[in-house]
């Protein structure tokens, strides 16, 4: 798809970066405009747009250097969970189908390998009825 470049014109962030240009992070919209989700009757959504003066172009250097750091850091966190992985202890109970595994190893951890950084969590149910307890051994 070709755009026709005007400095007058607003558009998306997708719309600047397929120009060559990036909205910073911390930019306001200079307006927002809501509109119909095609199939739905009633459903709508706000698209935010940024003017030319809001925007920077964006150095081929730059955009180099910004995937590479991206890459990194996704190695990063995979070699940080996988240690983690290896310290954890846990509990299995032989009486347990590998189904209910599953389920409590989605209902562990699911989240947090969805791009949602936060702290490893366990549901307070889990540790209140004693299905999780600290020390590595397979009953």
């Amino acid at each position: 798809m070709t755009m026709e470049f005007s400095k007058t014109s607003l558009r998306g962030r997708k719309a600047w970066e397929e120009l060559g240009y990036r909205v910073p992070t911390k930019a306001r919209p200079t307006c927002t405009e809501r509109f119909l989700v095609p199939g739905y009757t009633a459903v709508y959504r706000v698209r935010q747009l940024f003017s030319f003066e809001q925007v920077v172009l964006i150095d081929p250097l730059e955009r180099s250097r910004r995937r590479d750091a991206a890459e990194l850091a996704v190695e990063t966190r995979m070699n940080n969970m996988e240690a983690v992985m290896q310290t954890v202890e846990l509990t299995i109970e032989r009486a347990w189908t590998e189904e209910r595994l599953r389920e409590l190893a989605i209902v562990t951890h699911g989240g947090n390998y969805q791009g949602v950084p936060s702290d490893w969590t366990v549901p307070s149910s889990l540790l209140e009825s004693g299905v999780l307890v600290g020390h590595a051994e397979v009953g």
